[in-house]
């Protein structure tokens, strides 16, 4: 009888280990996240960062988020914290509503974005991630390329 508590305990500990690690795992802290992101890479096609190509930006302080889709700019709420903890709700953003015949990248923008359940920080980029764990967009930090 006395093992079940025993048994219990180390299940405890190892479900708060899984847990705690997850977060580490992430590896988004808001100094990371804080800044402006070029979008490399939207529904498996790669993009490089142009004057008239997607970026996403981080503003910590009033916790909102702003971009560019290739055509029109971006603006919402940004929950950082649920960011930090890896999961991403990018539904509370609105768009500048110009029209550009010539654009190539807004409709695959908006269409990812709006599916983006989570955020996974790599060595220089940010996964978002949509429910199925596909990759629907990489950011990579301007800061980076500034260095």
């Amino acid at each position: 009888m006395k093992l079940f508590p025993t048994t219990l305990a180390v299940a405890t500990a190892a479900v708060a280990m899984a847990f705690s690690s997850c977060s580490s795992v992430n590896g988004l802290t808001p100094e990371k996240l804080s800044g402006e992101w070029n979008v490399t890479l939207l529904e498996g096609e790669s993009i490089t960062p142009a004057e008239n190509t997607p970026f996403v930006g981080f503003d910590l302080s009033r916790k909102r988020l702003y971009g560019f889709t290739g055509c029109n700019r971006i603006m919402g709420e940004a929950d950082i914290n649920a960011m930090i903890e890896g999961k991403a709700d990018f539904t509370k953003v609105s768009t500048t509503m110009m029209a550009c015949p010539d654009d190539k990248y807004e409709r695959k923008f908006l269409s990812a974005f709006s599916r983006v359940k989570k955020a996974v920080a790599g060595k220089s980029v940010i996964k978002l991630v949509d429910a199925d764990g596909k990759t629907v967009m990489e950011l990579t930090s301007k800061k980076e390329k500034a260095q």
